[in-house]
């Protein structure tokens, strides 16, 4: 199954930069609130999506590609600077796999800011629309919508992300399996949070595993490398 694919080359993800390719940037209407506390308030929130592999593969006597959706779930920050640096995800798996790639953009950054309008968008209450739940219902419905435009309601969904895009793309393969059928999720402590059983009694476990992952980068593993990122 070509998702199982995926694993003996994750740690690619974020080491390969993005090319010259048919990305577009376009825009799509989401709520500012999707549990009712901006009753008929919505924003324009922005996406990228290149097209140009899904088209390519479409089927033949020679042919016969998975055609999925690559989604990437924006994190903090302005979405062009998340897609130059996913050439893995963009250019090497939609080629292997005809896929159609999408970036969401997270609310509150870059150019996708509730009332359309960042000032307004940060000042007081206004804040309070920016939450975890939001930005994945804002992705789930951008996908839900996508399907319908490319004709590909019958095509997987594999979400991609790193730290806490990662965690967004984990997320939401959790939240709604219905909609996502993989997730790459790179780098993401999904469940390091306050009073979190892997967290140990100091909440230096996850800081742990860093440190063991570089000292046994130098050869020999003398731990030198770790005592000098310290």
């Amino acid at each position: 199954m070509f998702i199982k694919s995926l694993l003996p080359i994750a740690l690619c993800l974020s080491l390969v930069l993005a090319g010259p390719t048919d990305v577009v940037m376009k825009y799509f209407e989401t709520k500012t609130s999707h549990f009712g506390l901006a009753p008929g308030e919505t924003f324009q929130m922005r996406y990228l999506v290149d097209d140009s592999y899904f088209r390519k593969a479409v089927p033949t006597n020679s042919t016969a590609l998975p055609r999925p959706i690559l989604f990437y779930c924006g994190n903090e920050g302005d979405i062009y600077q998340f897609y130059q640096n996913s050439g893995f995800m963009t250019q090497t798996l939609a080629e292997e796999w005809g896929g159609l790639v999408v970036f969401g953009e997270h609310r509150y950054f870059g150019g996708s800011w509730p009332f359309d309008n960042k000032t307004k968008a940060m000042e007081g209450s206004n804040k309070q629309f920016l939450t975890v739940d939001n930005v994945l219902m804002d992705y789930n419905e951008l996908i839900k919508a996508i399907k319908i435009e490319y004709g590909a309601q019958d095509k997987a969904v594999i979400a991609f992300g790193g730290s806490y895009g990662g965690m967004l793309a984990a997320w939401m393969r959790m939240k709604y399996p219905q909609t996502i059928q993989g997730a790459l999720a790179a780098s993401a402590p999904i469940l390091y949070f306050h009073g979190a059983e892997n967290m140990g009694n100091d909440g230096a476990s996850f800081f742990d595993v860093i440190t063991d992952d570089f000292a046994t980068v130098s050869k020999p593993a003398d731990g030198l490398c770790a005592e000098g990122i310290k």
